[in-house]
């Protein structure tokens, strides 16, 4: 407790239901939550007297009863508007006779206790200031100190009768920080290094957290602690950390965000290749331009897959007839899918074909995005993306929409990208990732009485990047991996599925000039697999992501639909 007559209440701000990363409070960094690494922080600020999680009363937020009750917080939950920011926190600030009220966002993991001390501290200390402002140090650089705001009770209550538009109640109390003549700031400079060059160091997507996982165990392996001061010095050593997430959208106060589909086929005969180029398109759309995006799927492990990514998953498919719902999911029908968003993109398995008019039954209202095919089910959209180079004869008969394809939208996935460059030892010497039994087989025997070190997928794999990373020689059907085994510098060998299949894997070898080692069947495996163990690949091009390329399109398609 201070021992001060002006009571000061730090208010939590939590809700589960973020667009972009659902539940993101509730995941780990380390072995420790986002929130419990809040809470336990603040609890240790002498100048703060009370910690309260503040939350809203709608059911994705169940949990955080849960949790208060186990670990012994102190819960405020609103019962009013769910998007009344304002009016729930100065709610919040009445019902605990706040004074001095701390708004910290429960998505910034970094809350750093000696500086939130030093801030509440020099409030009471001038008691005409109505919030804290934090200068920059004596090097010019900002305080990357985030989810901290301090003011005062009366600036609150102030704020809630002036915030009369929505988007000044949807926010975190916005109109004290546009209107300088209605409220006075007490500008303050901390003691402790936590300045430095701006960067967003709070939890929105998959990239964030992806960063904080970097950072946290960057300083494990080097024995320190993971908190702001270490942080800061650490992206100062290695400002290359930055570009984990310095891609990242903020969002503005008012701005449009729009609704993304993914109808993709995985799992089952179709396996998870269409999944994984997906997830990473869908991922950059949250983290480029700010969209929330749904999968629709019919395969418990790939629904498993974009869930921990922070994707909602409706339980379907297109054109087909979808798999049997576990109970825990609930079936989406057909003519529904697309309801309530404002972009579809589909990704379906190239042994299919939709029926004419399947655009239409869909219902979408919005534009829809094909990827990877230029036929009769591509012609109902309105764009094709080919995330590579694709040798397919033109479809003359057709009217077809635009094409995005090339070398520079190939998709190279953040769990690839970050082996790039890399001295790994390349101890496997073929990894296949084959759906035929019998191909499979011959390849095992083949290694075996070649003495080659082979591994052989059957499905999908946990640890698939760093065996790529690890392997020689990458065989398989053709297809988006290509470009990432090309971009670790292991051989692409084809098995092709189909003519369409060997057209594009020639293709792919005559872009990137490399020699054509394709199997056309068992009896010329063995001398295939050898010409591309001898080749190397030293003069082979560099191949950048062209994942932000495809994104760029799909907001440039979005922006002129009408």
């Amino acid at each position: 407790m201070s021992g001060t007559t002006e009571k000061a209440v730090a208010f939590v701000v939590t809700r589960l239901s973020s667009s972009r990363l659902p539940r993101k409070q509730l995941r780990s960094i380390g072995d420790v939550s986002v929130l419990d690494r809040i809470m336990s922080e603040l609890a240790e600020v002498e100048a703060v007297d009370q910690v309260v999680l503040a939350t809203v009363a709608e059911p994705d937020n169940e949990p955080l009863r849960v949790l208060a009750e186990e670990r012994g917080w102190t819960l405020f939950w609103y019962e009013g508007e769910v998007d009344d920011v304002v009016g729930r926190l100065h709610n919040a600030a009445q019902s605990f006779a706040a004074e001095i009220c701390l708004l910290i966002s429960a998505d910034c993991p970094l809350v750093h206790g000696p500086s939130v001390g030093e801030l509440v501290a020099a409030m009471r200390a001038e008691p005409q200031a109505d919030y804290v402002g934090m200068l920059p140090d004596e090097r010019g650089r900002v305080s990357l100190l985030e989810g901290v705001h301090v003011a005062r009770s009366r600036a609150w209550h102030r704020a809630d009768a002036m915030s009369d538009r929505p988007e000044l109640r949807e926010h975190q109390f916005p109109v004290i920080y546009q209107r300088p003549d209605a409220f006075t700031r007490l500008d303050v400079r901390l003691s402790t290094a936590v300045y430095g060059e701006p960067h967003r160091l709070s939890i929105d997507t998959w990239a964030d957290l992806e960063f904080m996982h970097t950072l946290h165990e960057r300083l494990k392996s080097e024995g320190k602690v993971f908190d702001l001061p270490a942080v800061v010095g650490l992206l100062e050593a290695e400002p290359l950390l930055r570009s984990l997430n310095s891609h990242v959208h903020q969002r503005r106060l008012v701005e449009t965000v729009h609704k993304v589909l993914f109808i993709v086929d995985a799992g089952g005969p179709f396996g998870y290749g269409h999944l994984m180029r997906c997830r990473e398109l869908a991922g950059q759309v949250v983290e480029r331009l700010g969209w929330p995006v749904t999968f629709v799927l019919d395969d418990e492990h790939a629904a498993q897959s974009v869930e921990a990514c922070g994707f909602r998953v409706l339980w379907g498919a297109l054109g087909r007839q979808a798999t049997v719902a576990p109970r825990s999911r609930s079936s989406v029908a057909f003519s529904e899918l697309a309801h309530g968003h404002d972009l579809v993109v589909v990704d379906l398995s190239a042994r299919r074909d939709l029926q004419p008019g399947w655009r239409e039954r869909l219902t979408a209202d919005c534009p829809v995005v094909v990827i990877d095919r230029e036929d009769s089910t591509a012609a109902e959209a309105d764009l094709i993306v080919c995330p590579g180079i694709t040798g397919r004869p033109a479809q003359s008969a057709l009217s077809m929409p635009p094409v995005a394809s090339g070398l520079e939208f190939a998709i190279i996935r953040r769990e690839i990208r970050r082996y790039i460059g890399l001295d790994i030892d390349k101890d496997i010497d073929v990894l296949v990732y084959l759906h035929d039994e019998v191909e499979r087989d011959a390849v095992s025997r083949l290694a075996a009485a070649q003495g080659w070190t082979a591994v052989v997928l059957t499905g999908f794999r946990e640890g698939f990047p760093e065996l790529l990373a690890r392997s020689k020689v990458f065989l398989s059907g053709y297809g988006q991996t290509f470009y990432e085994a090309l971009a670790l510098r292991t051989f692409p060998v084809a098995w092709p599925l189909s003519a369409l299949h060997r057209a594009d894997a020639e293709a792919f070898y005559a872009a990137v000039a490399l020699p054509k080692y394709i199997v056309a069947d068992v009896g010329g495996l063995a001398s295939v697999l050898q010409g591309a163990l001898n080749e190397r690949l030293a003069d082979a091009p560099k191949l950048t992501d062209g994942t932000p390329a495809i994104v760029q399109r799909l907001a440039e398609l979005r922006k002129t639909w009408a």
